[in-house]
């Protein structure tokens, strides 16, 4: 049974030159992120990474927002990327648009029933499958298709592209996977539905080939999160083997004075509050 000393052992301070990252950031999000953490003293959650690669596994935007902020350091939490405890979905852009019509004067389109669609995704013949409900049940029709599958610097260069084009006139954000069919409900909602990738893939487009995948690609879920550990963010400007003694110390503390505890719904390892030294 997983205690809470064996997640105390992968929280690490990394320098933020060390971490790679598997995707580009939006520089909306990014400085969604920067407003935030001017506002703190603190970190309460740390970036999650791969323990072997130190690919970010979720928290791409916090490690950019820190890099421009001038920080040297995150707090991460190391995870085995290859384990079946960490699971990868992805992220779907959404937006509204009540004319399906002007859609096709954006991008190159074709009508295609949802289930083919699907199956031309897979294969990397189109960049997304766009998803729509107009009271006549689902529809949907590819955006940027190909007759053959493409190279993935091809696939992922169409997907920017449709992106670009689409959010020339509509405001895209990003909805979990599986929040599809509830985000469809809206009459105006339109989904892209985008191929997700297996870790595999990723591993090997990221680290093998130097290929940074577009915008919210990837949604890693590792499995116990740490939260509310209050580290100074002040610490981040440090050496990192400095930062590290100094959390390495705070939480040995906070373990001897019963200042942890383990949730398992979902499981999240939670620091109550507690002033560091």
């Amino acid at each position: 049974m997983l205690e809470y000393r064996d997640v105390l052992k992968t929280l690490k301070v990394m320098p933020l030159d060390k971490l790679v990252y598997p995707e580009e950031t939006s520089p909306e999000a990014v400085d969604e992120v920067k407003t935030a953490l001017q506002g703190q003293d603190t970190v309460s959650s740390p970036i999650a990474i791969d323990a072997k690669s130190s690919m970010i596994l979720s928290g791409v935007h916090t490690a950019r927002a820190l890099e421009e902020l001038g920080f040297q350091n995150a707090v991460c939490q190391t995870f085995d990327a290859a384990s079946p405890s960490v699971s990868l979905r992805t992220w779907y852009p959404v937006f509204c648009c009540a004319n399906i019509d002007e859609l096709r004067g954006v991008v190159a389109t074709r009508d295609v029933a949802f289930r083919e669609g699907m199956r031309d995704l897979r294969a990397m013949k189109a960049a997304f499958l766009l998803v729509f409900d107009r009271g006549r049940g689902r529809e949907s029709m590819l955006v940027e298709p190909s007759k053959k599958a493409m190279a993935p610097v091809d696939f992922f260069a169409s997907q920017r592209h449709a992106l670009a084009r689409f959010s020339q006139r509509h405001g895209i954000r990003y909805i979990p996977d599986r929040g599809c069919d509830e985000f469809l409900k809206n009459s105006c909602a339109i989904v892209l539905v985008r191929h997700c990738l297996a870790k595999k893939e990723v591993a090997s487009l990221v680290m093998h080939r130097d290929l940074v995948l577009p915008p919210k690609t990837t949604r890693y879920i590792p499995p116990t999160r740490a939260t509310g550990l209050g580290f100074p963010m002040e610490w981040l400007h440090m050496d990192a083997q400095e930062a590290q003694d100094r959390l390495d110390t705070g939480l040995r503390k906070r373990s001897e004075q019963w200042g942890i505890r383990l949730s398992e719904e979902p499981l999240t390892l939670i620091f109550n509050e507690y002033a560091v030294d």
